[in-house]
């Protein structure tokens, strides 16, 4: 399809956003420009060049993503290796697709300016140009990124993956999609010469086809002429490509396909709908449908979920939708996991569940409940529209215009869909549900770890034989399900009283202590509107799992969740908590438990009813266990087939002296263990363990104190402190040894772990330090690993500091790699730590590992998440972490290349460090 040289908008009924300025220049080149406050000074800048793999010829299979990568490989401003010093200097973080990617319709090019001043938005204009028609695509510097793309296409296959490519391949049948996934072909990847990129270059990256994007704290105006100074004279290099036809997707009756991947942990089973749709246009009539579907959709989900959560149910999730693919197909589909053995009941389920709603349709209760969500989610949207995150909203638009879909305020969609909303029935669902539906064929599909397999009968007619047995089953109308209310406890009778109130006015944090010991932090942001997060920390998590009992720790947040609460399972208390903006989860940390989530203001009395009620009420029910150990199940034979999942399965307990509570056990570890065990490990933290609970956002402190008092206070007494850091049995680190791992696995990769003993995190200014060693050793390996040998896509090192044990962590060197270079690699990281260990680093090295850092830091201090989760929470029990953040800034500027030094000759000892090496063994 070719590509859109207009804005959605010429041709719909809908109007755009008022505050983004869409405009064209004279050669043909499109900008949109979006001021936006948050976060304050930055600009989040791409180029979105309207090409991707789908316009690649035979010869040019992965050229779009190549070429992609050779624009940060030398250009017109930038000789090869000086662009990523560019982003370092501004504060970017450079990575595997952090500042690019490539899709089947685009390559999209991203700079995210710390500030905006006139001299850093042409600075970041002059990039956008080079990419735009400055690459130089040196000989050289093709032939020695060719590793590093296959190297990516090594990290890139997986057992999900390769499942994927097979189903796409027989949905897609009849289009070229199957054949133009970008990563695109070995043969080309190693074969293609400079004509071949300078082809594609010249005959896509050209005005007309090109869009800039800009979303910040910016001047418009003056946006605008820069803009316009830097591609004005930009010129056509070669003439235009006409779009290959991508062909159309023709299915026909009932079509079953299978797809045996034993390296996933379960079975997918689906039925869908594939069919060809001319290029819809974003009009009103095609929004109201969309949103209709959406209602419909929710119902399906919603009535998937109960059965989900059923005694005995053979599926362990699901999934429901509808929409438009890749531009021009148009689905349906219904979907759930299951152990392998169980596929034919869950194919019988999802059949059985869409046709009852295609027969019998839905009842009122259940409209009214997605109704009541949908409208939440609108009013959240439009009362954030003032403080969302640049980054995100760029995002955002770029899909829109390369969907051509309008791009929209919150504000706007919210008036659009309300009377939309309201018109909604159950017959208008209904007959929407059916219209998705409403074609002559049924696509099923099976993939993952069912062996099926039969002497009489061959896969595909064994699916097929299942379905119309299904189809030929009556069902009956749904049973309704009447709405539970929430809250059911009666509120507390009387407010607990205050033991002590303190007031930190230099960090705006307040902290209030009642007489029964439950503590209470919080801080009134204005950095996101609407907005509330918080933090009930108790017990001490997964350091105080029972001996011999560790397995739970695995478990029991999912346990907790899926169970609900005493008088309300858990799709009960979604129905009850039906168009609330509120959402809370348990949580087992290293040092504690948690009752987290987010509200908004308007609710804040509800978050102190879900708290109160799990805390008085919890439940621990035998139904959520069995299917939270299914799940399980599933992801462990999935990492145990894996390369990939070495490290959480072995590595982590390896790395602890084989500390049982550093590990995901074994399917065998939970015999003998039962949901009474997580029960006995749980309550008794709720019921005498220290309280405290952490708030930050948009919050009024009257307000909280006395919701606080209200349903906290008034609990009985709390004095238990918790343990210590230094109070408990901590792990080991195994020093000087080193741990093989073959996996038995078609996939060939292998994974390289270099470990070293550190210290925990609580020497606040030796961890920041030990976080730009990880940086400056991320970017030796960078250079040395990826960019010099071209050995590994994404090599990596970062440092893990214990909170829970005191003088334990680790600095850590990861890098995924193909087997035959293992020992290569192992070589040449040695030989970076004893450079760094003997020579140390320089001033420019430090600051380029900085620069990124402090950035980070300075948006980190606007999020709510920032200060809940780093500053208050846990602060009752740790108060040295409200200091933190008065120092930061401070002492991350204040940092010296011998800080660095020294900490590399304290701690990354060659002569203790610990090893990991796996590698695929193949298999059958």
């Amino acid at each position: 399809m070719p590509s859109s040289t207009d804005w959605p908008q010429a041709q719909s009924d809908l109007r755009p956003d008022p505050q983004a300025l869409f405009g064209r220049l004279s050669n043909g080149f499109r900008y949109v420009l979006l001021p936006n406050p948050k976060p304050i000074d930055r600009t989040s800048m791409h180029l979105v060049v309207q090409a991707g793999s789908l316009q690649e010829a035979e010869n040019e299979r992965g050229i779009a993503h190549f070429l992609e990568h050779m624009l940060f490989n030398g250009s017109t401003h930038f000789p090869p290796g000086e662009l990523v010093k560019y982003f370092q200097k501004i504060g970017m973080q450079f990575g595997p697709d952090a500042n690019a990617h490539t899709g089947f319709y685009e390559t999209v090019y991203d700079i995210n300016l710390p500030v905006s001043d006139r001299q850093s938005l042409r600075e970041a204009l002059q990039v956008m140009q080079d990419y735009a028609e400055g690459a130089l695509l040196l000989p050289s510097e093709i032939e020695r990124e060719r590793g590093v793309i296959l190297a990516e296409k090594r990290a890139r296959d997986s057992a999900d993956y390769r499942a994927y490519v097979a189903s796409l391949a027989f949905e897609l049948a009849g289009t070229r999609y199957p054949d133009r996934l970008p990563i695109g072909s070995e043969t080309v990847i190693r074969s293609a010469d400079r004509s071949v990129f300078k082809a594609f270059y010249d005959a896509w990256y050209r005005p007309d086809n090109m869009i800039l994007v800009m979303v910040g704290d910016f001047d418009p105006a003056l946006a605008f002429e820069l803009v316009e100074a830097q591609f004005l004279q930009m010129e056509a290099r070669a003439p235009a490509r006409e779009n290959l036809a991508t062909g159309q997707v023709k299915h026909e009756k009932l079509k079953t396909f299978y797809h045996h991947e034993k390296e996933l942990g379960s079975t997918s089973v689906t039925v869908q709908v594939l069919t060809h749709d001319a290029h819809a246009i974003d009009t009103a009539d095609f929004q109201r449908r969309q949103i209709e579907e959406q209602l419909a959709n929710q119902i399906l989900r919603n009535r998937l979920n109960r059965a989900l959560n059923q005694a005995g149910s053979p599926i362990t999730d699901v999934s429901a939708g509808s929409g438009i693919f890749l531009r021009q197909t148009r689905y349906g589909y219904i979907s759930a996991d299951c152990q392998p053995e169980n596929w034919r009941d869950a194919l019988t389920l999802i059949e059985q569940t869409l046709r009852q709603a295609l027969q019998y349709g839905f009842d009122e209760e259940e409209l009214e409940r997605v109704k009541q969500d949908y409208r939440a989610g609108l009013e959240q949207a439009a009362a954030q529209a003032g403080t969302r995150d640049s980054s995100t909203l760029a995002r955002n638009l770029i899909r829109s215009v390369l969907d051509d879909r309008v791009f929209r305020s919150p504000e706007q969609e919210k008036l659009f869909a309300e009377p939309v909303i309201a018109a909604a029935t159950t017959q208008t669902l209904q007959d929407r549900l059916r219209h998705i539906w409403a074609v002559s064929h049924r696509l099923v599909l099976v993939t993952g770890n069912a062996a099926i397999v039969s002497p009489s009968a061959t896969p595909e007619d064994q699916i097929a034989a299942v379905f119309n047995q299904s189809q030929a089953t009556p069902v009956s109308p749904p049973v309704k399900v009447q709405r539970a209310a929430f809250p059911y406890l009666p509120p507390p009778s009387q407010e607990g009283r205050i033991a002590a109130q303190q007031e930190q006015a230099d960090i705006g944090v307040s902290v209030v202590q009642f007489e029964n010991d439950i503590r209470l932090s919080f801080k009134a942001t204005n950095f996101t509107a609407d907005e509330i997060k918080f933090v009930l920390s108790f017990g001490e998590g997964t350091a105080g799992v029972p001996a011999g009992k560790s397995a739970l720790a695995t478990l029991a947040d999912d346990v907790v969740n899926e169970s609900g609460l005493g008088q309300l399972d858990k799709e009960a208390l979604a129905q009850a908590l039906a168009g609330k903006k509120t959402d809370i989860h348990f949580g087992v940390r290293d040092d504690r438990f948690t009752l987290e989530g987010s509200s908004t203001p308007d609710e804040i009395e509800l978050v102190f009813q879900l708290l109160l009620a799990y805390i008085v009420d919890p439940v621990f029910r035998e139904d959520a266990w069995q299917l939270v150990l299914n799940r399980y199940q599933q992801t462990y034979r999935a990492l145990q087939q894996s390369v990939d999942g070495v490290l959480n399965l072995y590595g982590w307990r390896f790395l602890s002296g084989n500390d049982p509570r550093f590990s995901l056990p074994s399917p065998e570890a939970f015999e003998g263990l039962s949901v009474t065990d997580i029960e006995n490990w749980v309550v008794p933290a709720l019921r005498q363990g220290a309280m405290e609970l952490a708030i930050v956002g948009d919050v009024d402190r009257d307000t909280v104190v006395r919701m606080a008092a209200r349903y906290l206070g008034s609990l009985p007494g709390k004095r238990a402190e918790p343990i210590k850091p230094e109070n408990r049995t901590g792990p080991v680190f195994p020093a000087a040894r080193q741990m093989n791992v073959d996996v038995i696995s078609q996939i060939e990769k292998a994974q390289l772990v270099m470990a070293f003993p550190t210290d925990d995190m609580w020497d606040i200014g030796q961890t920041r330090r030990l976080n730009i060693l990880a940086e400056i050793v991320s970017e030796r390996l960078r250079l040395r690993i990826r960019e010099k040998l071209g050995a590994a896509y994404s090599p990596g090192a970062f440092s893990h500091p214990s909170r829970a044990y005191k003088g334990y962590g680790l600095f850590i060197i990861y890098i995924p790699l193909a087997p035959k270079l293992v020992d290569t690699v192992q070589t040449e990281v040695e030989a970076i730590i004893r450079d760094i260990r003997q020579d140390g680093v320089s001033p420019e090295e430090l600051q380029r590992a900085l620069e990124p850092t402090l950035t980070g830091i300075k948006d980190r201090f606007r999020e709510n998440g920032y200060w809940l989760n780093t500053v208050l929470a846990g602060a009752s029990f740790q108060p040295v972490q409200l200091d933190w953040c008065r120092t930061i800034i401070a002492d991350y500027t204040s940092i010296r290349a011998d800080d660095i030094e020294q900490l590399a000759r304290r701690y990354l000892d060659l002569s203790k460090r610990a090893v990991i090496r796996a590698r695929s063994a193949g298999g059958t």
